[in-house]
């Protein structure tokens, strides 16, 4: 049998290469094949391949003045059909027309053993296998322009004879005319029927602030995601439509159902930190107040679609709304971040925990959410980017699910099998527990990293979307041929970058619908059997000098937030103000330069809060008495009162500041402000006025203003007028003795 199968490979490659050298051979051409105008092509465009296109496919395309792309297979996984169909286009990329080009259709003798030989057999720079199809198209094709073709091929002539070589084989499509050639590479699947143990799959999409846009079409793509089992969707809270006062009717019956669809179905959800902040990046620095923030953000997850402010069937709950959530997600720095395990809220089930006592003053929301089953949400995982995966994080994380980066937790490349997903990493050492849990160590899921890739590839054409759909369920069937009678697990996650659409809703089908794959919830995968395998050992991590760079600007900015607030009547509402600004700046699908960019633009909405507390500028001022009530005008224009230092600093020692000027600003308004002062002697001299929160913490300073002291004014005056009194007296006394002596003198004459 061996020597047989190795003579017909070797006379199928003799006719590959005969083929290669002349186009005589048109008397090879499969029987029953031809070559037609298929029906239609959908968006397809010359080419197929884009700047993101996965490892898999990094080869699969050659063109020297002709591209070819294989658009279509029919049927896209051969069972006990009669015949298989290649379609697709061949683009004359030159000027001149050429003539009737030669299309060779060829496939792998068998099907790939592991992901690695799948993706040599794509390498378009060679021809996979053997010869199936040998046709001369029937027209010309002028310069620039594309003319389709189809090809139909016997199933007999494929060769699929044990039923052992179900599975992925690299198919391809190279055209020849003249000098100029194109080629094309798929993937082409037989499903022989073999009984197997099939893989057990879970993908995790995200949906946050970062990829979303709550648009009709994300929405619709969202909720049929959802519904494919398999699937957990991780969200931050951020995209969960709430009930507000200002909603209009229409807007608020299409969040409401649509949170009911997301919420009221059983299903799994990831919660997710407000700006799906990273949880590596915090825990590298050691950041108390960001990590009570994100338990906080954790912890206030809507766990029914009553605690978001909808009924069952998407209506507002009288009295719920966005403003008026359960806990104001600011606490946080009073909140113990110690909140962990997946929370259920099901039959009795409490919102929290699953296990306090109910209060007699329940609310609406939570007594209809006891009517029906609601989603699990899962607040007890971890997903870091792939720079701040460390050991560091783990430890702090060790009694939560880690998702790792896809190939952070690899085996060895000699190992010939796809492991197991949960990995129980020892976080001191970063090595591999191979004998399970222990008290030094902490769950892990090993992400698949191809998986990962194709699931996130954004495809525009035809040609792509048939590639990533076959390569989807081809890599799965390659995991489950490694080891047909046992079953494995593995863990799947799309980019954090990845909007939600109609070709993601696709691809996730491709992937956990097929008979090798069982789709699996993500809480299965992370309690099921932990492999045995040494992985990759994991790092302690650093974060990058940039991260480090943008935390100094944001923790700065939270200090001064921290400080402005305290001085106002309402520091809760003030700090609430820029609450949702916070975490996203240690986003974990942006990069560092971006999260320096976050801090900066961070700290300018501090600064421009704090300056809606202002001095309102100032005149020359004249000061003539040696003690005076300095008056400075203070403006307010926030919604709140304000307690302030006002003071003064001068620029010369002859004028002094008795004591700062504590006060209250209410809101909306301007306040005159008395600072009291000393002057001695003369002269023109400059000052500052300067406010200060009420920890002494520096708000703002004015600029230079001038002073013209006369303080000696006030001491000539006063001599003046003591003077000018005297002399009135002096005189009025002389004429009072010469009108004495006058009348005595008249008296006497008498």
């Amino acid at each position: 049998m061996r020597h047989g199968l190795f003579a017909r490979r070797l006379f199928a490659t003799s006719i590959q290469s005969v083929a290669l050298a002349t186009a005589t051979l048109a008397g090879l051409a499969m029987v029953g094949s031809s070559v037609v105008a298929p029906a239609s092509f959908g968006d397809e465009t010359a080419g197929g391949t884009q700047a993101t296109v996965p490892d898999l496919f990094a080869k699969s395309q050659s063109s020297n003045g002709l591209t070819v792309s294989i658009n279509q297979l029919s049927p896209k996984i051969l069972t006990n059909e009669s015949e298989l169909v290649v379609s697709g286009t061949i683009t004359n990329t030159g000027d001149e027309a050429l003539s009737a080009p030669l299309l060779m259709v060829s496939m792998a003798f068998g099907p790939a053993d592991s992901i690695r030989e799948l993706a040599d057999s794509l390498d378009a720079s060679t021809r996979p296998g053997r010869l199936i199809s040998y046709e001369e198209t029937s027209e010309d094709i002028p310069g620039g322009q594309t003319i389709p073709f189809e090809v139909h091929i016997p199933v007999d002539r494929l060769d699929l004879y044990s039923s052992y070589d179900w599975g992925p084989r690299a198919l391809g499509v190279d055209v020849l005319s003249g000098d100029h050639s194109g080629a094309d590479r798929t993937i082409f699947i037989w499903d022989s029927g073999q009984e197997v143990q099939p893989t057990q799959v879970n993908a995790v999409v995200p949906w946050t602030a970062s990829n979303s846009s709550n648009t009709v079409k994300e929405r619709s793509a969202i909720t049929e995601i959802a519904q494919i089992p398999g699937t957990t969707l991780a969200l931050d809270s951020t995209v969960i439509p709430r009930p507000t006062r200002d909603t209009s009717t229409s807007k608020a019956d299409a969040d409401g159902l649509f949170a009911s669809k997301l919420l009221v179905a059983e299903r799994e959800i990831i919660a997710l930190p407000t700006g799906d902040a990273d949880p590596g990046v915090v825990a590298l620095a050691a950041n108390d107040q960001l990590s009570a923030l994100m338990s906080a953000s954790i912890k206030s997850f809507p766990t029914s679609v009553e605690a978001a402010g909808w009924s069952a069937t998407g209506v507002a709950i009288e009295g719920a709304s966005a403003d008026l959530a359960e806990s104001n997600p600011q606490s946080a720095t009073s909140q113990s971040s110690d909140q962990s395990g997946a929370t259920q809220t099901q039959g009795s089930q409490s919102e929290a925990n699953g296990s306090h006592s109910q209060s007699s003053n329940e609310s609406a929301a939570q007594k209809a959410s006891k009517t029906h089953a609601n989603a699990t949400i899962l607040k007890n995982v971890e997903w870091p980017k792939a720079e701040t995966f460390s050991t560091t994080g783990l430890a702090l994380a060790s009694d939560k699910v880690t998702i790792a980066p896809g190939g952070a937790l690899d085996p060895d490349p000699e190992v010939s099998f796809t492991s197991l997903a949960p990995v129980e990493v020892n976080y001191s050492t970063g090595e591999t527990s191979t004998q399970g849990a222990t008290d030094s160590t902490a769950t892990v899921l090993s992400t698949n990293k191809t998986l990962n890739d194709l699931l996130s590839w954004e495809v525009s054409t035809s040609s792509d979307a048939l590639d990533v759909d076959q390569a989807l369920a081809g890599v799965s069937a390659i995991i489950t041929r490694e080891r047909p009678s046992v079953s494995r697990t593995v863990e799947v996650t799309a980019s954090r970058t990845l909007t939600p659409s109609a070709s993601l809703v696709q691809r996730l089908k491709s992937l956990l619908q097929q008979r090798w794959v069982e789709p699996t919830s993500f809480s299965q995968i992370a309690s099921s059997q932990v492999t045995d395998v040494e992985r990759f050992v994991v790092g302690p991590g650093q974060l990058s000098a940039e991260t480090s760079a943008a935390l100094t600007t944001l923790g700065d900015a939270l200090a001064q937030l921290k400080s402005f607030a305290d001085s106002t009547s309402d520091p809760k509402a003030v700090n609430a103000t820029l609450h949702d600004d916070i975490l996203p700046t240690v986003n974990a699908s942006i990069s560092a330069d971006e999260q320096v960019t976050r801090a900066s633009q961070f700290s300018a909405k501090v600064s421009n809060l704090r300056s809606l507390v202002s001095l309102v500028p100032s005149d020359t001022v004249n000061l003539i008495n040696k003690s005076a009530d300095f008056p400075i005008r203070v403006r307010n224009d926030l919604a709140w009162d304000v307690n302030v230092t006002v003071t003064i600093n001068p620029s010369d020692p002859r004028l002094k500041v008795r004591q700062s000027a504590i006060t209250t600003i209410p809101a909306r308004t301007v306040t005159a402000v008395n600072v009291p002062v000393n002057a001695i002697g003369s002269g023109d001299i400059e000052v500052t006025y300067q406010i200060n929160t009420a920890d002494g913490t520096l708000l703002t300073i004015s600029d230079d203003i001038l002073v013209r002291m006369r303080a000696g004014w006030e001491d000539a005056f006063t001599i003046t007028v003591a003077i000018a009194f005297g002399l009135l007296f002096v005189i009025g006394l002389v004429r009072s003795v010469r009108k004495r002596r006058a009348g005595r003198e008249e008296e006497e004459n008498k």
